[in-house]
């Protein structure tokens, strides 16, 4: 069987394309145990996720399965929906040259796949790429994320302020003065309370820089997409900023990260690496 490994800003994540068959029916299967295998870093591929790629019953789209190192089933990742744009191209799944729909748990994510990185229009998400991309390419990819849904108003807890959105899944965020002092020692016990992954973000210098603690992998990842947009979020909300702020996020990999928020719309923006491809 072969396995392809992919690289979005600092997030890795392996894929496969699942057959004719199951495709037809991408409920019925569970790739949990698989994934527990495959991510494992020392004794498997190693990554942050396993992705089950299904094709889709219309042009550019596609269905895919998303699964923690853990092997805990996951609605949406926002990094990773960045890196099946990337694969489905790869693969031929798709027509690179338009946009591609995703069809999640959390619902349809619209992706387009670029060579530069560029705010995007309202109109459309980029200036998508001509040519099918070759293995181990880099390219950059904007996603437009489903509507996120705020779960609670801002509360109190521990002298911090949270936030709480779903942005496909849940994201508590909280703002701190110096990223590199953020209280994680809090962060395994909020993310059982509200089951929900717990976002750390100080603004420096126009940037947002954010450090995640992801259920799933149950440890700060390097980045993580769902969670950047909830901070993107929760910065509008604190200042208060009018509708249509961009934001340039920094995840701990150093990566740069862009967020444009209009309205409910979330578009998000970053390079993905085409890494390597194996036979198992």
């Amino acid at each position: 069987m072969k396995f392809f490994k992919f690289n979005a800003s600092g997030n890795d994540f392996v894929f496969f394309l699942a057959s004719e068959a199951e495709s037809k029916d991408a409920s019925k299967y569970d790739f949990s145990e698989l994934a527990k295998r495959l991510c494992d870093r020392h004794e498997g591929i190693g990554a942050d996720g396993l992705v089950a790629i299904f094709k889709g019953s219309s042009d550019n789209h596609i269905i895919w399965r998303f699964y923690n190192l853990d092997g805990s089933e996951a609605s949406m990742c926002g990094n990773a929906s960045r890196a099946a744009a990337l694969f489905a191209c790869e693969q031929g799944l798709v027509d690179a040259s338009k946009t591609i729909f995703l069809h999640t748990l959390a619902g349809v994510i619209e992706a387009n796949v670029s060579e530069q990185m560029s705010h995007p229009a309202l109109s459309q998400l980029g200036q998508n790429i001509t040519s099918v991309p070759k293995l181990g390419c880099t390219a950059s990819v904007n996603v437009r994320l489903s509507a996120p849904k705020k779960l609670s108003e801002p509360f109190c807890e521990d002298g911090l302020r949270w936030y709480f959105y779903d942005t496909g899944v849940p994201h508590l965020v909280a703002f701190v003065e110096d990223i590199e002092a953020a209280p994680f020692e809090l962060a395994p016990r909020l993310r059982a309370k509200y089951n929900a992954n717990v976002n750390f973000v100080c603004e420096l210098g126009g940037e947002l820089f954010v450090r995640t603690y992801e259920r799933g992998v149950e440890a700060e990842t390097l980045a993580c997409g769902t969670g950047m947009c909830a901070a993107a979020l929760a910065y509008r909300a604190s200042e208060p900023i009018k509708s249509g702020v961009k934001s340039v996020i920094r995840p701990r990999s150093g990566e740069i990260i862009k967020v444009f928020l209009h309205g409910d719309a979330i578009y998000f923006e970053g390079l993905v690496n085409s890494v390597f491809s194996t036979e198992i």
